[in-house]
C-alpha cells in the first residue's frame, strides 16, 4: 500500500515539473560580454500546468564544466496557469571555451503545492528541483578595454594571445613597450645606455667623448687639457713646456735662452760671456781682442797703435829706412874687409907652408 502511495506522489510531482518551461537571454554592458565582466541572465519562465508554480530559486550551470555561474535567491516567484514571469540573475562572465562562448543550462527549485504537499512532505520534502534540457549560448570575449589579459598576453580581436615582444622591449600592462635603449648607439652622442636608460656622460676635464664613452686625452707634452680638448701651452720666454706644464729654465752663465731652451753661448773672439750674453770686449787703443781677451798690439818702431791696430808712421818709416840703409852699408863694408883680411891670412899661411917644405 505504501509503495502505491509513493508512485502516486511521484506522478503528481512529475506532472508539476513538466509544467515549467523557460527560455534564456542575457545582457552585457555595451552589448559585449567579457570574461570577468558583468553578465545578466534573463530567465523567461512559463507555467503550463494546472496549479500555481512557485519558484524558490534558480541556479545557472556551465554545461562544459558544471560550475555554478550564477544563482537566483530573490523573492519567490509565483506563476499562475498559462502565465509567465521573468527572473533576472546577476553574475560574472566566465572564461569562454575554445570557440569563444559558453553553453549554459538552468535548474529551478519549486515549492510543492498545498494539495499535494502531504505526499511530497513524506516522500520528497517541501521543494523539488527541475532541470529543463534546454541550453543556451552566450558569446564571451576573453578581453576588451578595461579587461586585460593575464601577464604575458595581449588582447587581439577579443582573444588573449601570447606577447612576442622585440629584443629591446618589455611587457607593461599587457603590451610591448620599447626600452629607451638597449645599447649606447640608441642614445645621443653625449649619453651612454645604462640599464636601458640613456644617461648623460659627465667627462672629466682631461677626457673627451668618443663612441658614447669618456676617453682619456693624449695631449702632447707642450699641450694641456682644457674643456675636453688639447690646448697649446703659452709659456714665457724663460720657461719651457714639460709634462703639460710651463717650468722655469735654469740656464748657466755660459748659456742663453733661444726658443725656450738653454743653448751654449758661441761668442766671437772680441766678445766675452756676461750674464748669459756675449758682451764686446772694451780693449784699450793699444790692445786688440784675441781669444776673448785684450792683448797688447806690440807695434814696431815705425808703427803707431791706432784703433786697436798697428799703423805705419811715415816719418818714422823714412828714418828707419835710412838707418837700415846705413846699417846695411856698414855690414857690407865690414864683410868686404873681413874677406880681404881672410885672403891675406890665407896667403901668409901658404908662404909659411912653402918655406917649411924647403
Amino acid at each position: 500500500m505504501k509503495l502505491v502511495v509513493y508512485f502516486a506522489a511521484l506522478f503528481v510531482l512529475l506532472s508539476s515539473v513538466s509544467a515549467l518551461i523557460y527560455s534564456g537571454d542575457y545582457a552585457c554592458p555595451d552589448n559585449e560580454c567579457v570574461r570577468g565582466g558583468e553578465l545578466n541572465w534573463t530567465l523567461n519562465i512559463s507555467n503550463k500546468g494546472d496549479e500555481v508554480l512557485e519558484i524558490v530559486s534558480a541556479v545557472i550551470y556551465d554545461n562544459r564544466t558544471d560550475h555554478v555561474l550564477a544563482r537566483y535567491n530573490g523573492s519567490r516567484i509565483y506563476i499562475g496557469r498559462d502565465k509567465s514571469a521573468i527572473a533576472v540573475v546577476q553574475g560574472t562572465a566566465p572564461a569562454p571555451s575554445a570557440n569563444g562562448s559558453i553553453l549554459y543550462r538552468t535548474c529551478f527549485s519549486a515549492a510543492t503545492n498545498e494539495r499535494e504537499r502531504i505526499y511530497e512532505t513524506i516522500f520528497f520534502g517541501l521543494e523539488y528541483e527541475t532541470c529543463p534540457p534546454d541550453s543556451f549560448t552566450v558569446p564571451i570575449l576573453e578581453c576588451a578595454p578595461g579587461f586585460a589579459c593575464a601577464e604575458g598576453l595581449y588582447c587581439l580581436d577579443g582573444k588573449c594571445s601570447p606577447l612576442e615582444c622585440g629584443s629591446c622591449q618589455f611587457i607593461d600592462e599587457n603590451r610591448c613597450v620599447s626600452y629607451e635603449c638597449c645599447e649606447s648607439s640608441h642614445c645621443n652622442l653625449n649619453e651612454e645606455c645604462i640599464t636601458n636608460d640613456c644617461v648623460e656622460l659627465n667627462c672629466e676635464e682631461n677626457e673627451f667623448l668618443l663612441n658614447h664613452t669618456c676617453e682619456q686625452l693624449d695631449c702632447k707634452h707642450d699641450y694641456f687639457a682644457q674643456n675636453h680638448q688639447c690646448v697649446p701651452l703659452a709659456c714665457a720666454d724663460d720657461e719651457y713646456a714639460a709634462d703639460h706644464r710651463c717650468l722655469a729654465l735654469n740656464c748657466t752663465d755660459t748659456q742663453h735662452i733661444i726658443n725656450h731652451r738653454c743653448v751654449e753661448l758661441n761668442c766671437q773672439e772680441d766678445e766675452v760671456l756676461g750674464e748669459g750674453n756675449c758682451v764686446p770686449l772694451d780693449c784699450q787703443p793699444h790692445e786688440k781682442a784675441k781669444n776673448h781677451e785684450c792683448v797688447s798690439l806690440n807695434c814696431l818702431y815705425f808703427q803707431d797703435a791706432i784703433d786697436h791696430r798697428c799703423v805705419v808712421n811715415g816719418g818714422r818709416a823714412r828714418i828707419a829706412a835710412s838707418e837700415a840703409a846705413a846699417l846695411i852699408a856698414i855690414l857690407i863694408v865690414g864683410l868686404l874687409m873681413w874677406r880681404h883680411h881672410h885672403k891675406q891670412h890665407d896667403k901668409i899661411y901658404k908662404q909659411k907652408k912653402e918655406e917649411n917644405t924647403q
